[in-house]
């Protein structure tokens, strides 16, 4: 079912008061939190450090495709795994039906440490796992606060997940043994009326031609599969990037690899330098010279020359950190005529000690290109952009190593440093899907989706354009029609999504 909603929030008079109204709100399920600010908690209080750890406030709102909770928790915890939280819904609104929890009657009950649940139905209990139910959660690092999406339309075990228009809910924690609402009964949820704030769609398309295009695209081994052969070219040519990172090419040498995009690619005839970098064997495609290819564990650092484009000379493929000879070329060329490209491809998973070091490894790679005291040095005001698959899925440090320099093993990778050339943070891009209020780029079997890859860049010195994640499941027809793309095309290729970030050199163009 297709719902156009805003709300009415609607709780036990000992939760937040009887039918206290709700603000209209559009929220993009990205992991971050200032679009709630019109929406009242629902329950709970605030979190007190001194407490150690249970449960602080509970907010809930929807737009047309989800019902979206956020809450707070402590201590820091991962919300995909290690963790004891139970989020219950009376979905029917009847506390008779479904198990009986905190004084409602709970039809879906979801265990997040499980990454599993329970749908109580007339047919008795199923054992659900998030593509049941639509879930989508955000972020997929540690932390303290949560946003999750459940679909509207969801038919677990063939039966409507939101039979209704009113919802129950409690949060549970086992390990603390917190609920939130305190009170027996649990919040009650309305959904009514009005729509959210319109959503923008995302063109696909430059905002100006002289923008530069960054494609970041993990493949998963299948760069050569044919039964995706399709899919991906039309996939790229939609895209038309002009810098393409495709992760994880292990099995198809570099040459090979390179031959087999350039067959798919409208402009495959143009001048293109290539390379293959890091233990998970990233290909990358440019129209700019690449004057360094280094690997950085899995990861790769790469120097493009901006200042030179198609048409200035052969493509040659380098393997590894081949093609150093770059340091030299760099002399006496402006900051914004190159680029410092670090492809990200981190380990993934449980492998959290591995992260964590190839973590160290960039940020120390960037504090020494910034200050020469590397292989070698950029000129001040050199744009820089981290973009890849990050695969933040542990700790929030690691993310923190990346953005902010925060370099754990001082002793191994040197001190931590500011990244940025105005001594501050790089900024987070977050590119959300084109047609849908989510930020994910990651779909998979056994977790939840969510944004394991990552655009990070030096905004003292570098603006950006256009940004989206392609999701071709999402597209109206006319423009899947329009970019010559089907619906499943996403789908068919990998279970990543293509990301894309257009850089605006400063002065080079309007935005």
């Amino acid at each position: 079912m297709s719902r156009s909603l805003i709300l009415l929030l609607c709780c036990t008079a000992m939760a937040c008061g009887e039918g206290a109204p709700q603000a209209s709100a559009r929220i993009v399920l990205d992991g971050r939190f200032a679009d709630w600010e019109p929406v009242a908690p629902i329950g709970g209080d605030e979190l007190d450090p001194g407490t150690g750890a249970g449960l602080g406030r509970l907010w809930v709102t929807n737009d047309e495709y989800s019902l979206l909770v956020r809450f707070q928790v402590m201590p820091e915890l991962s919300l995909q795994a290690d963790n004891d939280l139970e989020l219950c819904l009376d979905s029917d609104n009847d506390a008779t039906t479904g198990r009986s929890v905190h004084g409602i009657g709970a039809e879906l009950c979801w265990r997040f440490g499980d990454r599993r649940g329970t749908f109580v139905s007339a047919a008795g209990d199923t054992e659900v796992e998030h593509q049941h139910v639509g879930l989508v959660t955000a972020p997929t690092v540690t932390g303290t606060e949560f946003e999750i999406g459940l679909a509207l339309d969801a038919q677990p075990a063939g039966v409507p997940l939101f039979p209704g228009d009113t919802v129950g809910l409690v949060l549970l924690d086992g390990a603390s043994g917190a609920v939130v609402p305190a009170a027996p009964g649990g919040a009650r949820y309305q959904l009514r009326g009005d729509s959210p704030p319109p959503l923008a769609p995302i063109d696909i398309a430059r905002y100006d031609a002289s923008h530069v295009r960054l494609l970041s695209y993990n493949l998963n081994n299948h760069l050569t599969d044919p039964e995706r052969r399709t899919a991906l070219a039309r996939i790229l040519n939609a895209v038309d990037a002009d810098v393409i990172l495709l992760q994880e090419v292990r099995d198809t040498p570099t040459e090979e690899a390179v031959a087999y995009v350039l067959a798919l690619l409208d402009r495959g005839q143009d001048t293109w330098y290539t390379a293959k970098v890091g233990g998970e064997n990233t290909v990358i495609l440019s129209s700019f010279p690449i004057l360094r290819a280094d690997s950085l564990g899995d990861s790769g650092g790469l120097l493009l020359r901006l200042g030179e484009g198609e048409g200035s000379g052969g493509s040659e493929g380098s393997e590894g950190s081949e093609g150093s000879e770059g340091s030299e070329g760099s002399e006496g060329s402006e900051g914004q005529d190159l680029l410092l490209l670090v492809a990200l491809s981190m380990p993934c998973c449980d492998e959290s000690q591995r992260r964590a070091a190839e973590a160290d490894l960039i940020a120390g790679y960037v504090r020494d290109a910034k200050s020469g005291a590397g292989e070698f040095g950029v000129p001040e005001g050199t744009p820089i952009v981290l973009m890849g698959d990050a695969n933040l899925v542990g700790l929030v440090r690691d993310r923190r190593t990346l953005q902010y320099g925060e370099i754990v093993d001082t002793i191994n990778h040197g001190p931590g440093a500011l990244p940025d050339w105005d001594d501050t943070p790089l900024a987070d891009l977050v590119p959300r899907l084109t047609h849908r209020p989510q930020a994910f780029t990651w779909h998979g079997e056994d977790f939840p989706p969510g944004r394991l890859d990552y655009v990070l860049y030096s905004d003292a010195v570098l603006d950006l354009g256009n940004r989206f994640v392609l999701y071709t499941p999402s597209l109206p027809q006319e423009t899947l029609e329009d970019w010559r793309l089907a619906v499943e095309d996403t789908d068919v290729v990998t279970d990543h999504l293509p990301v894309v970030a257009d850089l605006i050199l400063r002065g080079n163009s309007e935005q």
